[in-house]
């Protein structure tokens, strides 16, 4: 709150570090399913994504993730443990939601540990929730004002991280891709311009 209230106050550009995939699925599922579990039986990830601690559903073999490490990770990669996503479905849709890690409270235990950025509806047992934007007018501001590399219909997801801790800075990040990827790199078998 107080990194976010100075950059305001002084009227900075905020820091924002991307970490973008290209030609994926984008982050299948129905926001207006409140279920891990789809009415046709498939998996909904983006329930399992924005709801879930853990993986509620079988991934089946040749899946990754599923533990909710990766989304941990990316907010705490940021000084306000926030991140966004935009993400652009194989099925055309496109999406923009944000989320914060609040941690477990101390008082209340049973509190939600996230907060989720979107637009506030009532789901069908009456209590609030956060469905993600989805006009195309907001999500093309959205992809120019964060300068999205991907293209706006091309499909996967962008992780937006403003505030991002030190250490996670370009020449830290390619240094690393460096020491973990030099073989790969040298058989060709990673693109430097990926990681760059």
């Amino acid at each position: 709150k107080f990194v976010l209230k100075q950059h305001i106050k002084n009227r900075k550009s905020v820091p924002c570090l991307l970490f973008e995939d290209f030609n994926t699925t984008g982050i299948r599922g129905d926001w207006r399913e409140d279920d891990p579990v789809l009415k046709n039986g498939g998996r909904n990830d983006y329930n399992i994504f924005f709801y879930f601690l853990g993986n509620p559903v079988e991934k089946g073999d040749g899946a990754g993730g599923g533990v909710g490490v990766g989304r941990l990770t990316f907010a705490f990669s940021s000084l306000i443990n926030t991140f966004f996503t935009f993400s652009s479905r194989e099925d055309n849709s496109k999406f923009f939601k944000g989320m914060t890690a609040l941690g477990k409270s101390k008082k209340n235990p049973s509190y939600d540990q996230f907060a989720r950025y979107g637009v506030e509806a009532e789901a069908d047992d009456g209590s609030e929730i956060t469905y993600p934007i989805t006009s195309d007018k907001e999500l093309k501001e959205v992809h120019k004002k964060f300068k999205l590399k991907r293209g706006f219909d091309e499909l996967g997801s962008s992780m937006i991280i403003p505030f991002p801790v030190p250490a996670l800075t370009r020449d830290n990040l390619i240094m690393n891709s460096i020491e973990r990827y030099r073989y790969a790199f040298l058989q060709g078998k990673v693109n430097s311009m990926q990681v760059l």
